[in-house]
């Protein structure tokens, strides 16, 4: 999409108003994902003024058309009352929509919705079940969540300097913490790790 290569300067020079042109044009056509790129552009003022609400309309539009990095970017919207009514519900719909595409940002948010029972009846198994397909596709805030809940379910306290390494639990929740440290550089992940000191001799 000529869009995109604007946007990110892909072989071209990077220019966010004629991305927006190009987003435009697709969007007048239909487009699903020329539609969440514009709606992407509204909400980080790239080549437009900063419009929530227009984000929001762009965002429903694509993910009422089915593509899934539009559901979860409206359920977004919804879950913070970003340019469009707060509603847990929609939120945890539409992030459920995107999760069963295999949307990384969807299942952690729709496993964050059923783990705090947010539009949806509260399920710590479900929940953990969307951290565990987001993490595996290396989505770092669910590998932290899910590597942190690896831990907790051998019943290792925070503090601990030392662990048996037969834990396999402890060694895969370990693992992942490390991957989302390094990813995103996530401070809660590196003090949990160095709280666990990782076993390296074992890793």
């Amino acid at each position: 999409m000529l869009g995109a290569m604007h946007d990110t300067g892909q072989g071209v020079r990077t220019d966010h108003a004629l991305a927006v042109h190009y987003y435009r044009q697709a969007t007048d056509q239909g487009h699903a994902e020329g539609r969440c790129c514009l709606g992407i552009c509204y909400r980080n003022s790239s080549g437009v003024p900063q419009c929530h609400a227009e984000a929001a309309r762009y965002f429903r539009l694509a993910a009422d058309q089915g593509f899934a990095q539009a559901q979860s970017q409206i359920g977004v919207c919804y879950a913070l009352g970003q340019g469009i009514a707060q509603d847990d519900e929609e939120a945890a719909r539409y992030n459920r929509l995107a999760a069963d595409q295999g949307d990384a940002t969807g299942q952690c948010n729709y496993a964050m919705a059923c783990l705090h029972g947010l539009g949806v009846p509260q399920g710590h198994e479900e929940g953990a079940r969307y951290h565990r397909l987001a993490a595996d596709q290396g989505y770092a805030p669910s590998m932290l969540a899910h590597g942190a809940r690896l831990v907790d379910d051998q019943n290792v306290p925070a503090d601990e300097s030392t662990l048996d390494p037969a834990l396999a639990g402890v060694r895969a929740g370990a693992k992942l913490l490390a991957r989302a440290a390094q990813s995103e550089g996530a401070e809660s992940a590196r003090h949990r790790l160095q709280a666990l000191e990782l076993l390296r001799s074992h890793a």
